[in-house]
Parts: C-alpha cells; structure tokens; sequence
C-alpha cells in the first residue's frame, strides 16, 4: 500500500512537470511566431528540455530511494539484482545496430520452457544480465557525456564525429554480449525450444525484415473463407507454402545485406543540449 501511494504521488508530480514543460514550449513556440525570431526557440527550447528532465530524474530517484526505505534486510540484498534488471528494460530498446536491442531473458520467458530447463538457464542468465549491465552502462554513460558542450551555434564537429565513434564501439559491445550468449543459451535448449528461440532472437534482431506482409494478411484472409471447397483450401495451401519459402529465403538475404551494411555506417544516439536522444 505504500509503495502504491509513492507511486501515484510520482504519477502526480510527473504529470504536473510534464504539463509544465508543454506549456512552456507552447508559449515559446508562440513568440517565436509571433517575432519571427526562431533562434529564441532554438536557444531556449533546450534550456526548457533540461530542467524537465533534470526534475524527472529527481522525481524518479526519490521514488526509488523511498521504496528502498521500506524493504527488509533480505530484500535489501537484492537491490542491486532490481537496478540492474530495471536498467536492462529501461535501456535495452534504444540501439542502433541489428541485435543490439534484443533482450535474451524476455525471449527465454516467453519459451515458457519447463521447470528443469529454466533452472538449468538460470546460472547463463545470471551472467548474462551481468555482462549486458557492464555493457549498457557504458554505452548510456557515453550518450549522456555526448550532450556536454553541444549547443546552438556551439557545435564541434570533429569532437562529435569522435564522440559518435566511442558511443557506436560502446553499441557494438552491446550487440556483441547479445549474440555471443544467444548461441550459448540455443546450444542448451532442447531441440523443438532451439528453433523457436532462434527464430525469436533473429526476428528481434531485425524487426524491419520479418514483419507480416500485406500478402500474408491477404493469404491468410482467404484460408478464413468458409465457402471454400477442398480443392481451393489445398491450392490456397500450397500457395502459402511457396510464398513462405521464397519469403524466408528472402529476408534471411535481406537480414545478411542490412548487418553487413550496418559495418559502413556512422549511426549513433547522442544527448541532445536539452538531455533528449538524438540519432545522427
């Protein structure tokens, strides 16, 4: 009951500095309109930015400071297991690089595997989500160094390009702890729970290619038919069959071109002057 009324008080508090900062970007955003005068917005837009997010920061570290403050001693112990969970599902999204996004543990829930085989994955996983944190931290602690210095018209090219480089080795390591534990945890799953992880973990990994198409929804659309007789559901089926193969050779192609090109690109999230990502 009281952490539910520290969070709803936290709910409360975000709400009101979120409404804050809207209103004062909408009265900006008006002046600039008005004067014509659109550097005022450039300029101060960031400052309004940062001192939201500042608070958010205050608000949200607050809340967790005054959960801790009601745990026994043996929950306490496991604070540092939270944190570093809380920092996978709050960071783990925001890659740039095939696989770099793909959380292992939320896959390997999803298998629904039996007891035996969970707590043989356990000991993985553990070092796993241990290695992913080290990874995580210091691509966060990177972007977050990113935004120091950058501003309107104060904007240092080669320091960025630099910066840019640091944070994208800072991504790769991510994608790296990903993929070398991903064959780890398919090489001890049974065979049937192999395929399914595998096939997970490369949609995952690129979610751009293997998404349903237009064709699919239309094909499976029409196996729905209740008029159809014998002949045109074993021709539909057949159809469906073809398609998914040529499909599926299709996108593993078009997974191997995107992660071979991605070794050429310069792509990376950086912090804004205002404390919000910013994708170059």
């Amino acid at each position: 009951d009281v952490v539910d009324d520290l969070f709803s008080t936290f709910g409360r508090e975000y709400t009101a500095a979120r409404v804050e900062r809207d209103e004062k970007m909408g009265d900006l955003r008006a002046e600039a309109q008005e004067s014509g005068d659109f550097q005022i917005f450039m300029e101060d837009m960031p400052k309004i930015d940062k001192k939201f997010n500042t608070e958010v920061d205050r608000l949200r570290d607050r809340f967790f400071e005054d959960l801790r403050l009601l745990l026994t001693a043996d929950q306490d112990a496991r604070w540092a297991d939270l944190e570093r969970t809380r920092r996978r599902v709050e960071s783990i999204g925001a890659g740039t690089l095939s696989g770099e996004s793909v959380d292992l543990i939320s896959i390997v829930d999803d298998l629904e595997a039996p007891g035996e085989v969970e707590a043989d994955l356990e000991p993985t996983l553990d070092r796993y989500e241990s290695d992913l944190d080290r990874a995580l931290e210091k691509r966060e602690r990177l972007r977050a160094d990113s935004g120091e210095g950058m501003g309107p018209g104060r904007v240092d090219i080669e320091a960025m390009e630099e910066t840019m480089g640091e944070v994208r080795e800072a991504s790769a390591e991510v994608r790296d702890v990903n993929q070398r534990y991903a064959r780890q945890i398919s090489g001890m799953l049974p065979t049937e729970l192999a395929e399914r992880f595998d096939e997970a973990v490369q949609r995952a990994s690129f979610p751009s290619v293997y998404r349903e198409t237009y064709t699919s929804q239309v094909l499976g659309t029409a196996m729905e038919f209740d008029d159809l007789d014998a002949d045109q559901r074993a021709q539909l089926e057949r159809l469906m069959g073809e398609y998914r193969a040529a499909l599926d050779r299709a996108n593993d192609e078009w997974a191997e071109a995107i992660a071979a090109n991605e070794e050429n690109q310069r792509t990376a999230i950086l912090t804004g002057p205002g404390g919000n990502p910013m994708t170059l």
